[in-house]
């Protein structure tokens, strides 16, 4: 009989426990633990009724003292342990110490997950879980928990694949509320450019003026920019051009105004359209090419910029290293600013001129070199 209490109470205290460390894996006190909890309870409840006398005398006993001591200890050591399973659950980390970072993601990533506000489900249908895309994933989701992925084997799960539409393996579909994208390859780049896609409520529209001799964004030639353009479609903006000279005001969606190596001056309007839409927080991009093609030297210089009437170029003799001439400055240091933070490559600028801040850019202005 003695055995049968003494099982009983072993079994109690283990639900207890195990019911308190599911409490502490999952954070918040469901079903599960709960159940848990109540059945460890009531077995300790069972045997206090059923023994309520034997119980008693120990109460009157002076081994009482030594059994309360026990059971203090007991539940601080509990206590801890659920502790510090709370610590590593909620406060765990990752290092990547392998010598190519297999397991990191680029800073771009990281930012996009990071700034992710709504749900979202990557659903990815192979014949098996596929090893090198399940790590993948599994970043996405630890950096974020907004992301959620699976695998899904056509096969085992028809009705499933016909409803996303996948015709092949080694699709992915990545979704964020009513919209889907579809990849049927599934690089980081891919995968963060279809989150961005489907998670961005709406779609940025970046405007390249023409009028003026600017580059043409349709174009394939050397100096056309199709190339930049679709790059810049590919992270999820829609690009289009703006003539001011007819449409008289820059579009309320314009996210970004480019002004890609003007050859002809703005008209006064055009200038003044421009300038009232940097005064009212607007972005412009402007790329001016050395003379003798236009600086737009007295437009800039209302901005605190001075344009020099020049062509820089590299008398260090280091861009020859990489089949680089003196007219194609190498650049490895950067300022400080959001736009060149953690920039750490070297860029070559092809035949450019100086823009110098002014020394007194003018009130409400405040210049800075990247």
């Amino acid at each position: 009989m003695k055995k049968r209490i003494d099982l009983i109470m072993l079994s109690g205290g283990i639900l207890i426990i195990v019911g308190l460390l599911v409490f502490g894996i999952l954070g918040k006190m469901t079903i599960i633990p709960a159940a848990i909890l109540l059945v460890g309870l009531g077995l300790f409840c069972f045997i206090i009724i059923a023994n309520f006398e034997a119980v008693r005398r120990v109460l009157k006993g002076r081994s009482l003292k030594y059994g309360v001591n026990a059971v203090i200890i007991t539940l601080f050591m509990i206590g801890i342990l659920v502790f510090i399973n709370l610590l590593a659950i909620r406060h765990h980390h990752r290092w990547d110490l392998t010598h190519a970072r297999r397991f990191s993601l680029s800073d771009k990533t990281v930012k996009v997950l990071k700034s992710l506000d709504r749900d979202v489900l990557i659903s990815a249908f192979f014949k098996g879980e596929e090893r090198k895309l399940a790590d993948l994933l599994s970043q996405y989701s630890y950096r974020s928990p907004k992301v959620k992925y699976r695998f899904i084997d056509p096969d085992k799960e028809p009705g499933l694949t016909r409803r996303y539409g996948v015709t092949s393996y080694g699709t992915v579909v990545v979704e964020c509320g009513e919209k889907e994208e579809k990849l049927d390859q599934a690089t980081e780049s891919e995968l963060t450019n279809a989150i961005l896609k489907v998670s961005r409520k709406g779609k940025k529209v970046i405007y390249f003026l023409t009028g003026h001799g600017e580059r043409d964004i349709e174009s394939t030639d050397p100096q056309g920019y199709n190339k930049a353009k679709k790059s810049i479609e590919a992270e999820n903006y829609e690009v289009k051009t703006l003539l001011l000279a007819r449409e008289k005001e820059i579009p309320d969606d314009c996210a970004v105004l480019v002004v890609a190596g003007p050859q002809k001056q703005f008209f006064a309007d055009e200038a003044k359209t421009i300038a009232e839409y940097l005064k009212k927080g607007g972005k412009a991009f402007f790329m001016l090419d050395p003379p003798p093609a236009l600086g737009l030297e007295d437009f800039m210089g209302d901005w605190g910029l001075r344009i020099g009437k020049d062509i820089v170029l590299d008398a260090s003799g280091v861009g020859r290293l990489f089949g680089a001439g003196p007219a194609m400055p190498l650049v490895n240091n950067y300022g400080r600013h959001a736009i060149t933070k953690g920039f750490n490559l070297m860029t070559f600028f092809p035949e450019v001129r100086s823009v110098t801040p002014e020394e007194k850019p003018g009130p409400g202005l405040e210049v800075t070199s990247l």
